[in-house]
C-alpha cells in the first residue's frame, strides 16, 4: 500500500524517507558524535534546539560512520494522522528491514483503527523481533500537532522499548512527552541549543570553508557574541559577504538582534541575486516541497518569449549551485524544499512584496497542480491556504468516488475534517458524510443527512448519478430495518442512474438488492439476478466482483444452503487476491467459516475463524466480534474450554475497547452460550435475567451470536416450566419475524431451540411438530450444528420423533454425529442456586474451579504455579482470576487471597 497522497509517484513517496545530503562546508562535530556514538544503547536521542542550528546536519554526519542499519523519516503536518505516520513508519523501516512489519501495514488499511494500547503493542513486537540493531531518526518531529495520538504511540512504545530500537528526534521543541521519567531511567541522550552552538574555531572553519578566505580573531568573536553559534546565521552570513569588497569590516562592524540579523542578512542575500531568481525563491517558499514542474506552474510566467522567463530546472540549478539551503529530498534529484528556517525568512519577504491577492493566486495555482497529479490532500490544503473554500469542496467531490471504489472511504473522512465548519455542505460533501456512516454500519444516523441532500436535489438532478447514489443509500437504511419491499423499490429506482464506472455502488446496489428481493421471498429471483451480473461483468472488476458474489453468499447463507454459500465464499476469496483487497480477503475468511461451523466441520472452521479474528482491526467490526465469538464457539464444541475461556477474554476485551455496548453484549452472549455447553448455566442466567424485546432484523441477519436466541438457550437450560414457557414464548415470536424476513438460517436456529423447550415442558406433540419443521429447514443445506449444539437433550427428543414421525436420510445424519460427539461436550444442566446480596442484587456464585483457584490463591501460590496443580494453563488461571475478582468486588490478589482465607476459616469452624 503506497499511501493516498502519494500513490502517484514512488519518487515523491522518497521524499520522506531521503536521508538529507550533508553541505559541502560541513564542520565536523566530533566531541558531539562521540556522545551520539556512546550513548547509542539507550532507546531515545532527543536533539531539541531552534532552527537552524545545524540538528538535521549533526545527525545525519553521525549516521555515516555508524555501523547500525540506520533510516530516516522527515515529518509534517499531515504525519499527525495516526495512520498516515504509522504507514510511514512502516515503509521506514522496510527500507532498512524489507518485509518487516506486516501487521502494523494491515492496521493501517483497517476501516478504523484499534485503539493505541493495540497498535503500539504490534508496532513495538514487530521492531523487537528485528535481529540487528537499527537506528529510526523522526526528523522534524516538532511539526506533529500538540494534540496528536503519534506522541501517545512513541510514549508507549518506549515505556517498553524494543530491544533493537534507537530512535532519534530530531525537534525545535521539546516533544510532549515523558522526559523526566526517560532521564530517570536513563533511556534518553539529550543534545541541546548549547552542545550545538559553534564554536569560535567551528566559526571561523565554516567563514573559511565559504568565503575561502581567513578572518580576524576580533571579526570571529564579534560573530560569535552576536550569533551565538548559530549555524544558518553564519551561513546567511557568508552569503551576504560573498561581494563584500571588505568582508573583515562588515564583520567587525555587524551588529543587532535575532530578527534584525534575519531581515537584514536575507535582504542582503536576495540582493545579490538576478530579479527572475529572486522572484521565484520568494514565490516557491510557499510550497513545502517541489520540483521543476512545479515551479514552473507557481513561480514561472507564461510569456516564455521573455528573455527574463527562467524555467524550473534552471531556477533549480542555479539555487543549488549558490548553495541556498535548497535540500534535495530524493536521490534523483527531482524533488527539493528549503531549509525551514530560510523557507520561513523568505516568506516574510513574499508576503511584504505581493498582496494577498496574488498570493492566494499563487496557492490556487499549486492547488491545481496537486490535483491533476492526484496529490489531494495538498490540492485541499492550497486551497484552502487561498481562502477558496468552495474550490476545496469541489476538489473532495471530484475525487470521493476514486477513493471509496478503492474501499479508502477513511480518506474521504479525513478530507472532510479538514474543511472548517462553516462550509456551506453541498449534496456531494452530505453524500460522503452518508457514505462515512454507513462504512461506520452507523445507520440510524443516514436519514437526517438522506433528507437534507434530498432537500437541495431539484427535478433535473433526479437524472443524474447524484440521485442513483441517494437512493442506494435510502434503500440500504430500509433494507437494515427490514422493509425489503421499498429498499427494492429504491435500488430499482437507482440503478439507471449508477455507472458501472463506479464499481462501488454498482455493486453494493446490486448485493443489496438480491438481498431484498431475498427478504421479500423471492430467493430465486434474486440469485438469478446477481448471477446474470457476474456473467456480464469483467473478471479484472475485482470489487464489483466481489460484491456480487458476496451478495450470492449472503443469499444462500439466509436460505440455508451452506454449500452453495461455502463456494461463493471462496469466489469472494479469489477476487480478493487477485485484486488485492485485504478487507474483502478478510470477510472472506469469516464466511467460510460460518459454513464450515454450521456443517460442524469445527478444525477447519477454527482455521479460518482464527485468520479472520487476526485481522479483527481490518474487518468490519460486527464481523470482527464475531470471528472471535466464532472461535470460541468452535473451540469449546471441540471441548478445548482452556483455548474457549481465553478467546472469550480477548473477545469481551476486544468488544470494550470498540466502545459499544451492543458489541460488548454480543461477547456477553457468548460467554453465556459458551457457559451452557460447559453444563454451567450459573453465571449464565446472570447475564440473560429479566426481559428483552424481540430481535431486529440488524441483530439477526446472517449473524452467529444472537443475544435474543442465547437468552432462550439459558431459560431452556434452567428447566424450570417458568423459564421454559418464555424461553418458547420469546423464540415463537422471533419465527415470526423470521419468516417475515425470510431468514431460514436463524429459523432453523429458533425452531430447534424451541422444540428442546416444548419437549422439556411435556408439549410432546407441538415438539415434534416444531422438529419437523426444523429438519424441514435444514436438511437441504445441511445444516447440522444447531442440532448438536444442543447436545444428547436433542438426540433422545431426534430418536422419538423418528419412532413417532420416521426417519429421513437427514435426521439418521444427525443422530449418527451425536453418536460420534463425546457427551460431555454438549450437556446443559440447571444452574448452581444463586444468592442475594444485602442490597438485593445478585451475587454470581463461584463455580468450583474458581473456588479451587481461590483456595490456591489462599496458599500464596503463583499463575503457574496454580495451574501445574490445576493441570490448566497460566492464561486461563489468569482469566479465572479476573472473574473472581469481578465477583467479589476486589481489584488484586492480596485481597482475594484474605476474603478467601476468610472463606476456609468460616467452613473450618462449620466442620
Amino acid at each position: 500500500m503506497v499511501p493516498e497522497r502519494f500513490k502517484s509517484t514512488d519518487s515523491v513517496l522518497r521524499t520522506k524517507l531521503h536521508r538529507p545530503p550533508l553541505p559541502v562546508d560541513l564542520v565536523e562535530r566530533e566531541e558531539i558524535v562521540e556522545l551520539l556514538d556512546r550513548e547509542r544503547a539507550r532507546p531515545l536521542t532527543l536533539v531539541s534546539a531552534p532552527a537552524g542550528y545545524g540538528k538535521s546536519v549533526l545527525v545525519a554526519s553521525w549516521l555515516e560512520h555508524c555501523d547500525w542499519v540506520s533510516t530516516w523519516l522527515s515529518l509534517d503536518v499531515d504525519d499527525s494522522d495516526l495512520r498516515i505516520f504509522l504507514t510511514y513508519v512502516v515503509f521506514a523501516m522496510r527500507e532498512i528491514v524489507p518485509g518487516v512489519c506486516e501487521q502494523s501495514l494491515a492496521l493501517t488499511k483497517a476501516a478504523d483503527l484499534p485503539p493505541l494500547d493495540t497498535v503500539a503493542a504490534v508496532l513495538g513486537n514487530e521492531l523487537d523481533a528485528i535481529d540487528e540493531p537499527f537506528v529510526l531518526v523522526l526528523d522534524d518531529y516538532h511539526r506533529i500537532d500538540a494534540a496528536s495520538p503519534v506522541h501517545e504511540l512513541i510514549e508507549k512504545l518506549l515505556a517498553h522499548p524494543p530491544i533493537p530500537l534507537h530512535m532519534i528526534l530530531v525537534s525545535r521543541l521539546d516533544p510532549p512527552l515523558s522526559l523526566v521519567r526517560q532521564r530517570a531511567l536513563g533511556q534518553l541522550t539529550d543534545v541541546r541549543v548549547l552542545d550545538l552552538r559553534l564554536s569560535a574555531s567551528e566559526t571561523r572553519s565554516l567563514l573559511q570553508n565559504n568565503l575561502n578566505c581567513d578572518a580576524s580573531n576580533a571579526a570571529v568573536a564579534n560573530l560569535d557574541r552576536q550569533l551565538e553559534g548559530w549555524a544558518v546565521g553564519l551561513k546567511l552570513v557568508a552569503l551576504a559577504l560573498r561581494n563584500s569588497s571588505d568582508p573583515e569590516d562588515l564583520l567587525l562592524r555587524f551588529r543587532g538582534g535575532t530578527h534584525e540579523m534575519q531581515s537584514y542578512l536575507v535582504g542582503e542575500v536576495l540582493a545579490t541575486l538576478p530579479e527572475n531568481v529572486r522572484d521565484c525563491l520568494t514565490k516557491a517558499a510557499l510550497l513545502d516541497r517541489f520540483c521543476a514542474s512545479l515551479c514552473d506552474a507557481v513561480c514561472g510566467t507564461s510569456d516564455e518569449e521573455n528573455s527574463e522567463y527562467l524555467k524550473g530546472k534552471e531556477f533549480l540549478q542555479s539555487v543549488y549551485s549558490a548553495n541556498l539551503f535548497l535540500i534535495p529530498l530524493d536521490g534523483r534529484g527531482e524533488w527539493f524544499r528549503f531549509h525551514h528556517l530560510f523557507q520561513e525568512l523568505l516568506q516574510r519577504e513574499l508576503f511584504a512584496s505581493l498582496s494577498a491577492q496574488e498570493i492566494s493566486a499563487l496557492h490556487m495555482t499549486a492547488s491545481q497542480w496537486f490535483e491533476d497529479r492526484n496529490f489531494i490532500d495538498d490540492a485541499i490544503r492550497h486551497a484552502l491556504a487561498a481562502g477558496d473554500e468552495l474550490a476545496a469542496v469541489e476538489i473532495i467531490e471530484r475525487h470521493r468516488h476514486a477513493e471509496l471504489n478503492a474501499d479508502n472511504w477513511y480518506v474521504i473522512e479525513r478530507w472532510l475534517r479538514m474543511l472548517p465548519a462553516s462550509v456551506e455542505t453541498s449534496p456531494n460533501i452530505l453524500l460522503a458524510r452518508a457514505w462515512v456512516a454507513y462504512e461506520r454500519f452507523q445507520i440510524a444516523a443516514l436519514p437526517a443527512i438522506l433528507d437534507r441532500v434530498a432537500e437541495q436535489l431539484d427535478e433535473e438532478a433526479k437524472e443524474t448519478a447524484l440521485w442513483g447514489e441517494l437512493r442506494l443509500l435510502q434503500g440500504e437504511v430500509f433494507y437494515w430495518s427490514g422493509n425489503g419491499k421499498q429498499a427494492h423499490t429504491c435500488f430499482a429506482e437507482g440503478r439507471p442512474r449508477l455507472s458501472e464506472d463506479l464499481p462501488l455502488y454498482a455493486g453494493l446496489l446490486e448485493l443489496q438488492d438480491g438481498l431484498s428481493l431475498h427478504m421479500c421471498g423471492q430467493t430465486k429471483q434474486a440469485i438469478e439476478a446477481l448471477n446474470r451480473r457476474v456473467r456480464r461483468i469483467p473478471r479484472n472488476q475485482h470489487l464489483y466482483v466481489s460484491r456480487l458474489h458476496s451478495g450470492l453468499y449472503f443469499t444462500y447463507l439466509m436460505s440455508g444452503d451452506l454449500n452453495s454459500a461455502r463456494t461463493e465464499s471462496h469466489r469472494v476469496e479469489s477476487a480478493a487476491r487477485s485484486g488485492e483487497m485485504q478487507y474483502t480477503a478478510a470477510w472472506s475468511s469469516y464466511m467460510r467459516a460460518c459454513t464450515r461451523l454450521h456443517s460442524f466441520d469445527l478444525q477447519r472452521a477454527v482455521s479460518d475463524f482464527t485468520d479472520a479474528a487476526k485481522q479483527r482491526y481490518i474487518l468490519h467490526r460486527i464481523a470482527a466480534v464475531e470471528s472471535l465469538a466464532g472461535l470460541a464457539l468452535c473451540q469449546q464444541l471441540l471441548g478445548r474450554q482452556d483455548d474457549a475461556e481465553k478467546t472469550i477474554q480477548d473477545l469481551l476485551d476486544f468488544a470494550r475497547e470498540l466502545g459499544d455496548p451492543v458489541y460488548v453484549d454480543i461477547a456477553q452472549s457468548c460467554r453465556a452460550r459458551c457457559d451452557v455447553l460447559r453444563g454451567d448455566a450459573t453465571n449464565a442466567l446472570v447475564w440473560a435475567g429479566g426481559t428483552s424485546a424481540p430481535p431486529e432484523f440488524a441483530e439477526m441477519f446472517m449473524w452467529m451470536e444472537v443475544p435474543a436466541l442465547t437468552r432462550a438457550r439459558v431459560q431452556i437450560a434452567l428447566g424450570s416450566d417458568e423459564s421454559l414457557n418464555l424461553a418458547s414464548d420469546s423464540l415463537e415470536e422471533s419465527i415470526e419475524r423470521m419468516r417475515k424476513w425470510n431468514l431460514v438460517n436463524q429459523s432453523i436456529e429458533a425452531h430447534a431451540l424451541r422444540s428442546l423447550a416444548l419437549d422439556k415442558l411435556g408439549r410432546e406433540q407441538e415438539a415434534s411438530h416444531c422438529l419437523d419443521e426444523t429438519l424441514t429447514l435444514a436438511a437441504p443445506g445441511g445444516w447440522v450444528r444447531p442440532f448438536l449444539e444442543l447436545g444428547p437433550p436433542m438426540a433422545a427428543l431426534m430418536a422419538r420423533a423418528e419412532q413417532q414421525i420416521g426417519a429421513t436420510d437427514f435426521s439418521q445424519h444427525v443422530l449418527s454425529l451425536f453418536d460420534s460427539e463425546p457427551a460431555s461436550r454438549s450437556i446443559p444442566t440447571a444452574p448452581r442456586s444463586l444468592t442475594m446480596n444485602s442490597d438485593g442484587t445478585i451475587r454470581e456464585p463461584l463455580t468450583n474451579r474458581e473456588m479451587a483457584i481461590l483456595e490456591l490463591l489462599a496458599q500464596r501460590l503463583q499463575n503457574k504455579e496454580i495451574a501445574t496443580r490445576l493441570f490448566v494453563s497460566p492464561e486461563t488461571v489468569k482469566s479465572h482470576l479476573k472473574r473472581i475478582f469481578q465477583k467479589l468486588d476486589v481489584n488484586n490478589r492480596r485481597d482475594a487471597a484474605a476474603i478467601a482465607r476468610q472463606m476456609l476459616a468460616t467452613q473450618e469452624q462449620k466442620l
